[in-house]
């Protein structure tokens, strides 16, 4: 967060610059573009990761697979702790 505050302030190109240099000029329409631009960016970075997450990690970023996971282990360790005190 804070790269992306610096490069935001700090620019001498780029999105930053963009939106502080039509900031200075009152050209408010660039400045909604470059918010814009930023906030799509940014969701399909998201999108992007969590897909990857989801198809190399199945256990993770779906609540049905956690779960079901989460009793797999649970029935281990309940079964571990069974024989140990037999």
């Amino acid at each position: 967060m804070a790269l992306v505050a610096a490069e935001l302030v700090g620019a001498n190109s780029g999105l930053g610059f963009l939106i502080s240099d039509s900031r200075t000029v009152l050209r408010t329409d660039y400045v909604i573009v470059g918010m814009a631009t930023i906030g799509v960016v940014g969701l399909a970075i998201d999108r992007t990761i969590r897909t990857i997450v989801q198809r190399t990690l199945p256990c993770r970023g779906n609540s049905a697979d956690e779960r079901r996971a989460i009793k797999e282990v649970s029935k281990i360790f309940s079964s571990t702790e069974k024989d140990e005190t037999r």
